[in-house]
């Protein structure tokens, strides 16, 4: 599905909150490869906004001859080097510093941003020039299982909650250029996989800062069963929504689709994807009722990509909507349509 190039930064931005401050306009696309100099622009802005907050530093352990004792000494290394006549210990020791796996990261993506023939000229310098405060950084080779290593929520400080995601999704789409030591950057787009998280990332954090009226968030819902089932229930799959929409009046589930098709072809007729279906029906028998009288409600949320959807059912007394989102529209009608999907 072709999504213009602004709708893309606002798709970004809302899934990790890569807003600009209010003194600073948005970030556009230089020309060229738009999609990626537009990653390029959001990274440098919000890697520039880092680095003047000051980066984190932890503490790293280091093995080194010194003229004094720190830390433990390392008497089989120090014999084998002869260093005592030098009067020198290896000593292993652990130092503050800033050559910290987040910061590591960081490095490892601006480096492989510069190696991409079609990055624009200004953007390549822009980036050279927050490079400088990571000089005495390591340059490691990024692995994707390397963030799951970091703290959860990456621990630190938002600054650098907003600019890893961005790091590992460039990352992971920055593939090696063939017989060239350049990278060119995947087609995301076309990823489905990655393209529905980011999707689910978006809607949720999108309903987060423009309303009110819901408490927005991802949750876990239990299986209602009977007490002689218990020591079963760890064979059952987790129940976890995309969206979650709360409030004293009405609850909402949500369930982000990006896929292809909203529908399916099955004897010369379209259908609902049905396991979509019983997923979100599941979601809604098990969660637990918090308003009397008024059962939660369920919506699967598509992107359009041939028809637009508006189907809306009662199901065992539960109100289920079919949507659709046209993402290639203009961005207000896009903020438009997403509020009027909860009103």
């Amino acid at each position: 599905m072709p999504i213009p190039v602004q709708n893309i930064y606002y798709l970004l931005s809302y899934a990790w909150n890569l807003f600009p401050a209010r003194e600073e306009q948005p970030v556009t696309a230089a020309p060229g490869d738009k999609v990626l100099n537009l990653l390029a622009a959001l990274l440098y802005r919000n890697t520039l906004r880092l680095v003047r907050q000051g980066q984190v530093q932890g503490y790293v352990k280091r093995t080194q001859p010194l003229a004094t004792i720190k830390g433990k000494i390392a008497v089989t290394a120090t014999l084998r080097n002869n260093l005592f006549r030098e009067g020198k210990v290896i000593c292993s020791f652990e130092s503050l510093s800033p050559d910290t796996l987040p910061n590591q990261l960081i490095k490892a993506t601006l480096t492989q941003l510069q190696n991409t023939a079609t990055l624009a000229p200004e953007l390549q310098r822009a980036l050279q020039s927050v490079q400088l405060h990571f000089e005495p950084i390591s340059l490691i080779q990024p692995k994707d299982f390397y963030f799951s290593q970091l703290p959860a929520t990456f621990g630190l400080n938002k600054y650098y909650g907003r600019v890893l995601p961005l790091c590992r999704f460039l990352l992971q789409n920055l593939l090696p250029e063939k017989g060239s030591s350049r990278f060119v950057l995947n087609n995301f787009l076309d990823d489905e996989r990655q393209m529905a998280r980011l999707f689910e990332y978006f809607v949720r954090n999108f309903y987060k800062q423009e309303q009110q009226v819901f408490r927005v968030k991802s949750e876990k819902i239990n299986w209602q069963t009977g007490t002689e089932e218990v020591a079963g229930t760890a064979y059952l799959p987790q129940m976890i929504t995309d969206i979650s929409l709360l409030s004293p009046e009405r609850n909402l589930l949500m369930d982000t689709k990006y896929y292809r098709q909203a529908l399916v072809q099955r004897y010369d007729k379209q259908k609902l994807i049905s396991g979509h279906l019983y997923q979100l029906f599941a979601y809604l028998k098990n969660h637990p009722v918090t308003i009397a009288g008024k059962p939660v409600e369920g919506m699967l949320l598509y992107p359009v990509v041939e028809q637009e959807l508006d189907l809306t059912y009662q199901l065992q007394g539960h109100k289920i909507s079919i949507r659709t989102i046209n993402l290639a529209q203009p961005w207000p009608q896009i903020k438009q349509d997403l509020l009027r999907l909860i009103s």
